[in-house]
Parts: C-alpha cells; structure tokens; sequence
C-alpha cells in the first residue's frame, strides 16, 4: 500500500493494474490504475466500518474475476 488519508493504492505483484480496475469498477468501487502495477481507492469521505467491510469483499470479488478471467485466457 502506498499514499496518504484515504486516498491509498494497492501495489499488485502481478499487473496489468488496468485489468483491476475494470473489475472493481464492475463491482461498484470508484478506483483508478495509477500505475501500471497500482490501483488507487477513492473512498467517501464519510463512511462505516460496514462500508469498508462491503468495498473489501467487492475488492475480493474483483480480484478473483480478474485470476478468472486470466485462467479462462491461458
């Protein structure tokens, strides 16, 4: 993880970021591939422990679309 506040990116091992942030998009998270091996959040201002919970199991969600999508390409 990298940036300060809210505003945090997650460093991937495995790129490329931009296929990250397709599928969390799909999933409802507001994110941005700010590298081509990091997706920055960009979470409300205001928000619960439910929320964060929710975005996490969204971010899981895309994350195994994503190892999905590439063991379909292979």
């Amino acid at each position: 993880m990298r940036g300060r506040g809210l505003l945090l990116a997650a460093v991937l091992t495995q790129g490329p970021a931009a296929d990250l942030e397709r599928a969390a998009r799909g999933r409802g998270l507001i994110v941005n591939a700010v590298a081509s091996d990091a997706v920055r959040f960009a979470p409300p201002l205001v928000l619960t422990d439910d929320d964060v919970r929710d975005a996490l199991d969204r971010w899981d969600l895309a994350c195994a679309d994503v190892v999905a999508a590439r063991a379909e390409g292979e």
